[in-house]
């Protein structure tokens, strides 16, 4: 440890200097002083290399405008999902997924798409009703992500039953034609 009277250092841009005057006692020769100039100028270079870094994602995840044409497709495929989904059309919701489809359920299952497209063969769930709504869609390049709420009544363990949750379905452009790659259900109090 080492004591010093006040003043008794300089600063220089190439860091602390110790007068010669300081009183030091102990076996330390001097305190080691970070470069304040130094120092700031790596910070300054990381804040400039995370604002670039950040620029270039804002850049390239641009959101749709509301009413573009991307937009549009996908809602309209989202609605033609709900169409198909209470006609229980499994050969129509087939169209609209892409191979890789993946889909977690409101109790948390995973089902893949073969297993996803038996349940709605079988009607798992009977849709008497089943429409979105707050749908908002956004698009990153090929690539376009869909959130919203979904109301729906359906038969459950014979009883007619209306729940509401919250959605979040992810397409891919494949080929000139959107596809669902994942779907993912919430329930939320009706």
């Amino acid at each position: 440890m080492f004591h010093k009277h006040p003043g008794s250092a300089t600063i220089t841009p190439s860091g602390v200097k110790p007068d010669s005057r300081a009183e030091f006692s102990g076996t330390a020769e001097a305190m080691p002083y970070p470069n304040i100039y130094e120092t700031r100028s790596r910070l300054n270079k990381l804040n400039a290399v995370c604002f670039l870094l950040l620029a270039a994602l804002v850049s390239s995840a641009q959101t749709s405008k509301p009413g573009s044409e991307e937009a549009r497709q996908v809602l309209a495929l989202e609605n033609a999902w709900n169409q198909a989904e209470v006609k229980a059309d499994a050969s129509g919701l087939n169209l609209l997924l892409g191979d890789e489809f993946v889909y977690t359920d409101v109790d948390g299952s995973f089902k893949n798409r073969a297993q996803w497209l038996a349940d709605v063969q079988k009607e798992v769930l009977r849709y008497e009703q089943l429409g979105n709504q707050d749908q908002a869609v956004h698009i990153y390049g090929n690539a376009a992500v869909v959130t919203g709420i979904y109301r729906e009544r359906v038969h459950l363990k014979g009883k007619s039953v209306v729940r509401r949750g919250r959605f979040t379905d992810t397409w891919v452009k494949q080929n000139g034609a959107w596809k669902c790659m994942a779907s993912q259900a919430t329930l939320v109090a009706p």
